[in-house]
């Protein structure tokens, strides 16, 4: 719990800071929140959890699309305070303060998704629980998709993008967040670089047996705005990934 209690007062501290950031991010809304869009078969029959979903901003771009229910959970009380009140006309939209560890459902979803949230766990305990409430939460068929740290990364202290990795110890990673025009440093925070093994032997332990690793690419308009050299480092280097994970029948 004390680990937990650390973690959320990282993000609580970041709060409205770290949302504002997010909102303007090209590498969340041009490369991140588009590939995990891709990868969703959406109908209105389609249900969405989105694990550690911040101040919600992913899963209201979501409500664009055909969806019968969007939900989304994360450990900041803060963050979810934002989401509700900026999701707050959206009525397929529903969101609660919780943790991997203590989430329940009795609506079992299509989809389950996290974006950059898993390599925020402490420890490989940590990381398979959010596989066990992703694995517990899905219907046969369905899938969890996560945008994580690249586990092969290796351009530390190089400026990708709007992002800077400093390899700390062998597992953790502090990510300096800068500033588009200047790349100027605005914040940081400190994530771990887990193993391909990690992911999945944690995917594994909770009884997915369907795993799928994928590059990312940055939009069409992601380029026309941002340019080709913004993005050159990033599409050769790679920082992240999408581990794709499916519940199957068998």
């Amino acid at each position: 719990m004390k680990k937990r209690d650390k973690k959320s007062q990282q993000f609580d501290h970041l709060g409205k800071r770290y949302a504002f950031f997010v909102a303007k991010d090209p590498v969340r809304n041009f490369l991140h929140y588009p590939q995990i869009r891709t990868l969703i078969a959406f109908s209105p029959q389609t249900r969405v959890l989105d694990i550690g979903c911040g101040d919600g901003t992913f899963l209201r771009l979501l409500t664009k699309e055909k969806v019968r229910s969007l939900f989304g959970f994360d450990l900041s009380p803060q963050l979810i305070a934002l989401a509700k009140k900026q999701n707050r006309q959206h009525k397929k939209s529903s969101f609660t303060v919780s943790t991997p560890q203590k989430f329940t459902t009795t609506d079992l979803f299509d989809y389950a998704t996290s974006v950059m949230v898993l390599p925020y766990a402490t420890n490989t305990k940590d990381l398979q629980s959010f596989f066990r409430c992703a694995f517990a939460s899905l219907q046969p068929g369905g899938s969890f998709i996560s945008i994580v740290f690249n586990p092969l990364f290796h351009a530390f202290d190089t400026v990708v993008a709007n992002r800077k990795f400093t390899k700390m110890t062998k597992l953790k990673i502090r990510v300096s967040f800068l500033d588009v025009k200047h790349l100027r440093e605005i914040f940081t925070s400190q994530l771990t670089q887990f193993s391909q093994k990690h992911y999945e032997g944690a995917a594994e332990k909770a009884g997915f047996k369907k795993m799928h690793w994928q590059k990312l690419s940055p939009t069409d308009r992601g380029l026309r705005i941002y340019g080709g050299s913004f993005w050159k480092r990033c599409i050769k280097e790679q920082p992240y990934a999408i581990f794709l994970c499916t519940k199957t029948t068998r």
